[in-house]
């Protein structure tokens, strides 16, 4: 099969991951969708599925960078308890619990990104496997379909082979002499039963 037969609609997609030759998980959202969409005993469903799951990993909590660098930037008095001593006056005390808030706040969500995104992925690792396994299965009927017609095809040369044997060692018959040659033709039916 080649990708150009794809829909319009899918042709698309196609070329939104030719967009990330060496993104590794646009390559693997491009396989399993061309594999789904030509090969797959599973559903369309269940491939544009799967598809979508690997590109929510795309904006997964892991891989946002600014909030990792928010975080990792977050000042030192926030992160460990034996600073607070340094603070003296009510206005740095109000200011730290403002940014402590803030802190929290930003731990809170992220934390729950992060855990939703773990459940994200133990759910694709879940349907990857299936759909593996639903590959597997595939590819053994398809290896042995085509066994079967490994062997039909043998059995089909056979038979010509033989044909084309057979064929060559019948007579010619255009060197037979000609025994008709001179004789006059046969009367019709007409001429049988006609009283003249």
């Amino acid at each position: 099969m080649c990708i150009i037969s794809l829909q319009k609609r899918d042709k698309q997609k196609y070329k939104s991951f030719c967009l990330f030759p060496h993104n590794p998980l646009k390559m693997l959202c491009l396989s399993v969708y061309v594999i789904g969409f030509f090969f797959s005993p599973v559903s369309p469903f269940q491939t544009e599925e799967l598809v979508k799951a690997l590109q929510d990993l795309e904006n997964a909590a892991s891989g946002d960078a600014a909030v990792r660098q928010k975080i990792a930037s977050l000042p030192q008095e926030v992160q460990d308890v034996s600073l607070l001593e340094k603070i003296t006056d009510k206005e740095a005390a109000d200011k730290l619990s403002k940014t402590v808030d803030e802190a929290c706040l930003l731990l809170a969500e992220y934390n729950g990104r992060l855990a939703a995104e773990l459940e994200d992925r133990r759910q694709l690792a879940r349907m990857l496997t299936e759909y593996i396994g639903s590959q597997k299965e595939a590819l053994m009927e398809r290896e042995k379909k085509l066994e079967e017609y490994k062997q039909k095809l043998a059995r089909v040369t056979q038979v010509r082979k033989e044909l084309k044997s057979h064929i060559q060692s019948l007579p010619d018959l255009s060197l037979l002499p000609n025994v008709t040659g001179g004789l006059a033709p046969l009367p019709s039916a007409g001429d049988l039963f006609s009283t003249d």
